[in-house]
């Protein structure tokens, strides 16, 4: 499904150029992983696959800025961050791991 994003109003139809220059679209296939810039504008068609689709932010933040999370950090989390290397271990502070059964 390559459907894109058209203006409201205007009738359903593959890019054809959107309203911030310079913009353009990045078409993947199912299973692909893109990065990019935290400020960069993006979006995504919606999920058409039976699982659900996960998103991993990575940031840098002041050491005192503390991201609060509605879960405790699961058992595999857990274990990352006891095996992680200790070289690595001063960039964990405030690692929010990932629970896949959280519902919100």
């Amino acid at each position: 499904d390559r459907r894109s994003f058209y203006p409201a109003n205007e009738e359903e139809s593959r890019y054809a150029g959107f309203d911030i220059p310079g913009l353009v679209p990045l078409f993947t296939n199912p299973g692909d992983m893109i990065l990019f810039a935290h400020r960069t504008y993006h979006g995504a068609f919606p999920n058409a696959e039976e699982h659900v689709r996960l998103s991993c932010a990575i940031g840098f933040r002041d050491r005192n800025h503390k991201i609060e999370v509605p879960w405790e950090i699961p058992e595999v989390g857990q274990q990352f961050l006891k095996n992680l290397p200790e070289r690595f271990q001063k960039h964990t502070d405030g690692y929010t791991s990932i629970n896949t059964d959280w519902k919100g």
